[in-house]
């Protein structure tokens, strides 16, 4: 769960390509940071490839976390623009359809899709595979 923690983290901060005290590797950080790039598109990066921890071009990056230590790989697979109101009670405002209030309208966002793949760095035979969809 750590390395869901960290992945949501650098997609909050938006091309941060470190985080203080999180040992991270990217086998090519300009490559990730143009993913992250919401006005990009995933169209020109193999996607559909499943995390290989023997090859580095099937991962975004690494992540150690934990004691004892779990090496994490990330790597974005779906990366999808989309709109919503603000709330569940409030309603979308269109004009001439409902008064315009502070508290209503649209929000546009980003839902960004990671699959990930964490195993311990003893044994990698304890695995665990999580795909993380978080919305920016």
């Amino acid at each position: 769960m750590g390395c869901v923690d960290v992945v949501r983290k650098i997609i909050q901060d938006q091309a941060a390509t470190t985080i203080a005290g999180i040992p991270m590797a990217y086998p090519d950080v300009a490559t990730f940071t143009a993913k992250l790039d919401p006005a990009n598109t995933l169209a020109s990066y193999n996607t559909l490839v499943t995390i290989d921890p023997g090859d580095p071009d099937t991962y975004d990056l690494t992540i150690d976390v934990g004691n004892p230590v779990y090496r994490c790989y990330a790597k974005m697979i779906q990366k999808q623009q989309g709109n919503t109101n603000r709330g569940y009670k409030y309603v979308r405002t269109k004009a001439g359809v409902v008064p315009a209030d502070q508290g209503m309208g649209v929000v546009n966002f980003t839902y960004y899709t990671f699959s990930i793949v964490s195993q311990k760095a003893t044994n990698p035979d304890e695995r665990v595979k999580i795909e993380l969809v978080h919305i920016f």
